[in-house]
């Protein structure tokens, strides 16, 4: 067994809430499924915040029909818009949000304030912070 699954093994195995947040790739997809569920308390609270399809949502739905996790929340699916007719939206031990963390109040004040604080680091002849094209910076100087 690989040494990262050998951990992940032991993290599902003894955690009370189990939060996912990976990108997802041909080696995330489906990376939470029946194995990792069957390892996990039935006390234990998923959480995924990460691309729906990193879930396989057919068995995290098993798994709660079932009680072999006490509850999720979910604000990712591997179907967007989650369908009317899931069973998820109908669960007492489920949380749905909608994927937008970056729509609070205090998340767009932060996002004024970093880029106020960038600008103002620029024209001072500092390096601004979370630079995406840093080849036109460095042109530019």
């Amino acid at each position: 067994m690989h040494a990262s699954a050998r951990n992940l093994e032991t993290l599902l195995k003894e955690s009370d809430a189990v939060s996912v947040h990976t990108p997802l790739t041909p080696e995330t997809k489906h990376l939470i499924g029946r194995n990792q569920f069957s390892l996990m308390k039935p006390t234990a609270i998923f959480v995924n915040t990460s691309r729906g399809a990193v879930v396989d949502e057919a068995t995290l739905t098993e798994a709660l029909e079932n009680r072999r996790i006490f509850g999720a929340g979910i604000d990712f699916f591997e179907q967007e818009p989650l369908s009317p007719r899931s069973p998820l939206r109908k669960m007492e031990n489920v949380v749905i949000t909608p994927h937008t963390s970056s729509s609070t109040r205090e998340a767009l004040r932060n996002t004024w304030k970093s880029t106020v604080n960038n600008i103002q680091r620029f024209v001072e002849g500092k390096k601004p912070n979370w630079v995406v094209n840093r080849e036109a910076l460095v042109a530019k100087r």
